[in-house]
């Protein structure tokens, strides 16, 4: 098992830095036809300038394209971007990082931006870089227009000044979609230039009204960020018992009390279950996610040691429990909608509790606390199942008279079914 653990491990550097992941997607050409294929699909932190694109998934080279190309593409059920070629303001809009007076300069761009969300009425678009986001509009076919918004210091430098100008590109689809509606217009004069606000204002602005209730008519459901888990794993245990006394020799009239002590080693296994949240940063691609996972295991064990010239015999059995909080990052290094291979690392708290289950011997302390290192591999199968491996190096330890035990857990396998 910990040969596999190693053999993943060295082969995950290779599968990095060759990894694509092409996804089924399709791109819009300017005149309007729509081409079906494999898009390389990323967690881009910054919008696109070109995305790699194959007809078919066989082919050797893919074609590169770039916004002047298209009018947009997409993943069905994922992300979309659509093309913007026009002026677009050049200011850092993102606090600290501001420009120290008012900066108006457009200058052309050809950018692809990514869809937030979109109704019968107005489509909202963002496009991010650095020190910058910017947010577009357009109308139900009609061309695309920036929200325009400015932030920078103020003379003294220590002053920050916002224009808000998009809040009154807003109040224009209010009178022209929604008859001027008051409550619209007083709820516009807080929105904030950031994606949720913006977002929650384009999808009132596209409401209608049926049978007297507001409805929203935009058609974009994105995906949660957040998904569950539960799982079991198996973990083999290391049983140590270190015990100790006194031998008393008599020679030549003279007695001498010694002390002495022993080891034996046995081995058992560890019963697992667990659950926690994962935390995505883009879950269309799942390349980079949080997890934060609680797990509760059991064990246990009945030791005997007979009786030896310097030991009486010792017989006892224990149970443990030990509840175990684990915060920790997972990398797919592989990764595609039916096959992820990932890398994990984080940390562990971890309480441990023993209790006697008889025997000659009684446990004298049973309860400790202590903090270890996961490190894990493992595979995700069609979203929904997850086998791994982890080495932990956890211990723990009890006495019982004087008897020590002490239980060491190297490794788990586990496996997990994903709430997506």
């Amino acid at each position: 098992m910990r040969s596999l653990f190693i053999a993943l491990l060295i082969a995950f550097p290779a599968v990095v830095f060759a990894q694509t992941n092409y996804q089924p997607g399709y791109i819009v050409h300017n005149s309007g036809d729509t081409v079906k294929g494999f898009i390389n699909y990323q967690e881009w932190r910054y919008s696109p300038s070109a995305v790699a694109f194959k007809v078919n998934l066989s082919d050797a080279i893919p074609q590169q394209i770039s916004p002047g190309m298209v009018k947009g593409f997409g993943i069905p059920g994922g992300e979309r971007y659509a093309s913007f070629i026009g002026p677009m303001t050049i200011n850092r809009n993102i606090f600290p990082d501001i420009p120290s007076r008012l900066d108006t300069t457009r200058r052309p761009a050809s950018i692809f931006m990514k869809q937030l969300t979109t109704g019968d009425h107005l489509t909202l678009y963002l496009y991010t870089d650095v020190g910058k986001n910017k947010f577009f509009i357009a109308e139900k076919q009609g061309p695309v227009s920036e929200l325009r918004y400015y932030e920078y210091y103020g003379p003294a430098h220590t002053d920050e000044v916002t224009d808000n100008l998009f809040r009154g590109q807003l109040n224009l689809y209010i009178y022209k979609y929604n008859n001027g509606d008051e409550k619209l217009l007083a709820a516009m004069a807080d929105v904030k230039y950031e994606a949720q606000d913006l977002e929650d204002a384009v999808n009132r602005l596209n409401s209608v009204v049926v049978n007297g209730k507001t409805e929203r008519t935009d058609r974009d459901h994105p995906k949660s960020k957040i998904r569950f888990f539960a799982g079991a794993g198996v973990s083999p245990i290391t049983n140590s018992y270190t015990y100790s006394g006194t031998s008393i020799t008599t020679s030549n009239n003279v007695t001498s009390v010694n002390t002495v002590s022993g080891e034996s080693i046995s081995h058992s296994v560890m019963l697992n279950l667990d659950g926690g949240v994962d935390f995505m940063i883009n879950p269309d691609i799942q390349q980079f996610i949080f997890r934060a996972e609680l797990s509760v295991a059991t064990f246990g064990e009945h030791a005997q040691q007979p009786a030896t010239t310097d030991f009486a015999a010792f017989n006892f059995s224990y149970t443990g429990i030990y509840v175990s909080v684990v915060p920790q990052l997972i990398y797919n290094v592989y990764n595609t909608n039916k096959f992820k291979v990932y890398i994990d690392g984080g940390f562990g708290l971890h309480a441990v509790s023993y209790s006697n289950g008889g025997g000659n011997y009684s446990i004298s302390n049973g309860y400790g606390t202590g903090f270890y290192v996961p490190v894990q591999a493992g595979v995700v199968i069609n979203k929904k199942f997850e086998i791994s491996v982890q080495y932990s190096g956890f211990t723990s330890a009890a006495t019982y008279s004087t008897v020590t035990v002490s239980n060491k857990v190297s490794a788990n396998i586990g496996i997990k079914y994903l709430f997506n």
